[in-house]
C-alpha cells in the first residue's frame, strides 16, 4: 500500500477488494455501495448530487483520501 501525504490528508493506493463503504475515491467521491460480481465491482458513489455506479476489474488499484 502506497501513502501520500497532502496538507491536509493522505492519499493512499488500495487494491479494489480493499475497498469499503465510507471510503472517499479520489476525483470520484463517497463510496455507498459496493457489489462483487464475476471477474468486476460495481460500485455506487455519491458524485454531484446524486449516486452513480461505476465498475472496476478485480485487479484494479484504486486511490482513497483519508483525512
Amino acid at each position: 500500500m502506497n501513502r501520500i501525504l497532502s496538507s491536509s490528508g493522505v492519499f493512499i493506493n488500495i487494491d479494489i477488494k480493499h475497498l469499503k463503504i465510507g471510503d472517499e475515491l479520489v476525483n470520484l467521491g463517497k463510496v455507498l455501495e459496493i457489489e462483487i460480481l464475476p471477474n468486476k465491482f460495481s460500485v455506487v458513489i455519491y458524485r454531484l448530487n446524486q449516486k452513480q455506479v461505476f465498475f472496476f476489474n478485480s485487479d484494479d488499484i484504486l486511490i482513497i483520501y483519508a483525512a
